[in-house]
């Protein structure tokens, strides 16, 4: 549940963004280098180095 978090409203509309950027930017997959992740609404250096340490392993 997004609104147990803290910030839930800001949370929703990244997670919007990043669906969008996802699907029209990346066909629909999961880039797998920093740099390019970077570029992701909502997603910084540590969630981006988490995604590649774990789906990327």
């Amino acid at each position: 549940y997004i609104k147990s978090c803290s910030y839930p409203n800001n949370k929703a509309k990244n997670l919007v963004k990043m669906a969008q950027k996802l699907v029209t930017d990346f066909n629909s997959q999961v880039p797998s280098d920093i740099d390019t992740l970077l570029t992701i609404p909502g997603v910084g250096r540590k969630t981006a180095n988490v995604m590649l340490a774990v789906a990327f392993d």
